[in-house]
């Protein structure tokens, strides 16, 4: 079983205080990947962008890239998310993907949730928790911290 601790794609929420008349929202995210990888564990560099557009209150559809380097067992993932903001700048989601390896690509399904705190007018900055499982039984853990722009 893979297992990884890694900033990675955050998915957007919604920002404490945040004008709600903008729909979409891009986020940046970068950090660093730990993930055991042939019984060793493993620290590698990560960025991702995520996108979101809030179609109903409190319910969004996007999609969320990342990539990772160094020696990491996962190249890229991609996916598509469904986020519902229960308060606030809370978020939970979850969506299909693929993740993409030397060996080929994968399917996976992730969960996770966020917190987007305001920094200026359309700004935010927040963490977020990540766990995708992956067929053939692999697990990975993720936490990220995502700059978003909503417009």
């Amino acid at each position: 079983m893979a297992s990884s601790l890694s900033l990675a794609a955050a998915a957007p929420a919604m920002a404490d205080g945040e004008d709600e008349a903008s729909p979409h929202r891009l986020s940046l995210v970068a950090g660093t990947a730990f993930e055991r990888k042939r019984g060793e564990d493993k620290e590698v560099g990560m960025i991702g962008v995520a996108y979101a557009y809030e179609f109903r209150e409190r319910l969004s559809a996007g999609a969320f890239v990342e990539g990772m380097g160094g020696d990491a067992a996962r190249d890229t993932a991609a996916g598509l998310l469904l986020h519902w903001q229960p308060t606030g700048g809370w978020s939970i989601f979850a969506g299909p993907g693929l993740e993409h390896t030397d060996a080929g690509n994968e399917v996976l399904f992730r969960v996770g949730t966020g917190y987007g705190f305001a920094l200026a007018e359309n700004w935010s900055l927040g963490p977020e928790a990540t766990y995708d499982v992956i067929s053939g039984g692999k697990r990975t853990f993720t936490l990220a911290l995502a700059l978003s722009r909503s417009f």
